[in-house]
């Protein structure tokens, strides 16, 4: 009898062939940022993935088929007030075919004011979000002494700054914060500001004499 002939070679893909594996590496990135903050995530300035933190402010967001090697990887987050942060900048060599972990990633507060101009002795308002339950360190003009408060467990800080011992002039404020048994972050980002003099009327607009029209009185006010 005639031998029997050879079974055939295993298909190298098609539609009964096993998927080809992905090419990269998973990265996984583990964090503090705010409760339910828009976190995305770059790779050597190409985009990644965009994602949500968790409702205490926790995040922990995986990120497949990262080519392998030293990449530097940029992380913002954006607070449901759609305050963002500054932006995180990490190096870190990914290892094909291993478990990439990069954690305790501490995004520092958002910050801003309620008004960039003020008289001196008034008060102005300083907001923003951070982890929940965070000292909140808020540091004017690189003083040594910062004016600390405490985020709330839905993550909201805020202060009312009292501007009676600040020169008349332009000034900065930026903010960072220490989650719970935990380190701290780096510095928001700087917001300028200026303390007018007691008296100055701020104009809201063309009409500077308030009298409902803008024409030469408004003008010649501001020779």
């Amino acid at each position: 009898p005639a031998p029997a002939p050879a079974p055939p070679a295993p298909s190298g893909g098609g539609a009964g062939g096993a998927p080809p594996a992905p090419a990269g590496a998973e990265v996984r990135f583990r964090g503090y940022a705010y409760p339910a903050a828009e976190i995305s995530i770059f790779r050597n300035g190409a985009f990644l993935r965009k994602d949500l933190a968790a409702a205490d402010g926790t995040f922990e967001i995986l990120v497949s088929a990262v080519p392998g090697g030293l990449a530097k990887f940029d992380l913002s987050a954006k607070d449901t007030d759609g305050r963002t942060s500054i932006v995180l900048t990490l190096e870190s060599s990914v290892v094909e075919g291993g478990g990439n972990t990069i954690s305790n990633i501490i995004f520092p507060p958002t910050i801003e004011l309620a008004e960039t101009s003020v008289r001196q002795g008034e008060r102005f308002i300083v907001r923003g979000q951070a982890f929940p339950n965070s000292d909140v360190m808020v540091v004017i003009d690189n003083g040594p002494k910062p004016i600390i408060t405490k985020s709330t467990s839905a993550g909201i800080w805020g202060l009312a700054i009292d501007t009676l011992g600040l020169a008349v002039g332009d000034h900065s404020i930026k903010a960072q914060e220490k989650i719970p048994q935990g380190p701290g972050s780096t510095f928001s980002k700087v917001i300028p500001f200026k303390i007018f003099a007691r008296g100055v009327v701020f104009c809201k607009g063309p009409d500077v004499n308030a009298d409902g029209r803008v024409d030469l009185q408004d003008f010649s006010i501001l020779l």
